[in-house]
């Protein structure tokens, strides 16, 4: 999970980078997408497991299209805000989880987590603007936090299909879902974006890092849950921080870095208090599901006790 943050973190500055040397933010995102689409494709064949219901399938490309959508808000974003305080409002996914999973019947958050989440808005309100000084421009500040709304709905989501499928085939389906989102969008887009030898290599390279940070999101969520990989993404604002600093000259004011701080330490308690616990005493180790219509081993009988 902290290999993917930095990964995704490493995504966002390239973004910005790019968009100074004329790119355009939905077709810089087609690239991304058709690129990581195709890598794990590359990765999956390979690979043998079983095949995905139709449900299944469903749900996969419904968290692709929650992907691609968190992606074109928050590469808008970037084009018109620095880097390092997008990244941080795109970070806030863990309090939409938290609302979304109380909202779906899975109970409301503890004492503990309520104060974590109340940490969060309170950095949120120092990061976006304080009364009198520089805020965050309306229109970048709520594609940011739109972005993190679907991005909290792909963490479900895939939470959910990782569950029965294996994390590469799901990343797969959701990679080509998003990718298929994009091209709807402007068809044309990928092969303008190509063709610019200034970009190019941007664009690819931001694929790239974009599929092996897909395979191990998938791979963190089917180990915890959809909260606590969310809240373990923290990583990823801190390495957008230090490459905006070193490389776009990129850096935030005072009031920001404290509501920076903020968020930072309200999902760093968030992600320890719903981490995955350790096993029960009566655990079995097994850690995939049984297939549909299979019987459970049979028990080995037991030895008579010899008699006194």
């Amino acid at each position: 999970m902290l290999a993917a943050a930095t990964a995704l973190g490493t995504v966002s500055v390239l973004a910005r980078r790019a968009y100074e040397l004329g790119s355009h933010p939905t077709s810089l995102l087609g690239v991304r997408l058709v690129v990581a689409a195709v890598v794990l494709s590359a990765l999956c064949a390979g690979s043998r497991g079983p095949r995905a219901s139709p449900r299944e399938l469903a749900t996969g490309a419904a968290a692709g299209a929650a992907f691609a959508a968190a992606g074109l808000g928050e590469f808008e974003a970037l084009s018109r805000a620095p880097a390092p305080t997008v990244v941080l409002l795109v970070f806030v996914a863990p309090v939409w989880v938290a609302l979304l999973s109380w909202a779906a019947g899975l109970g409301p958050p503890g004492w503990p987590t309520a104060g974590a989440l109340a940490l969060i808005l309170g950095g949120l309100a120092l990061l976006v603007g304080v009364p009198g000084g520089n805020g965050l421009e309306p229109g970048a500040a709520g594609l940011a936090l739109g972005a993190s709304v679907m991005s909290a709905l792909f963490f479900i989501l895939m939470a959910e299909v990782t569950r029965r499928v294996p994390p590469l085939q799901a990343t797969c389906i959701a990679a080509w879902s998003a990718a298929l989102v994009t091209l709807a969008l402007e068809p044309d887009g990928i092969v303008h974006e190509l063709s610019r030898l200034g970009t190019a290599g941007y664009g690819i390279s931001i694929g790239c890092l974009t599929a092996g940070a897909l395979a191990l999101l998938a791979t963190g969520l089917r180990a915890g849950s959809a909260l606590w990989a969310s809240a373990l993404i923290g990583v990823e604002p801190l390495v957008v921080a230090a490459l905006s600093g070193l490389l776009l000259g990129e850096f935030l004011s005072g009031a920001q870095l404290a509501g920076a701080a903020g968020v930072l330490a309200g999902v760093t308690a968030m992600s320890m208090l719903t981490g995955p616990g350790p096993p029960s005493p009566c655990a079995t180790g097994r850690t995939t599901p049984r297939r549909r219509g299979s019987r459970p081993p049979p028990r080995p009988a037991r030895s008579a006790r010899p008699r006194q």
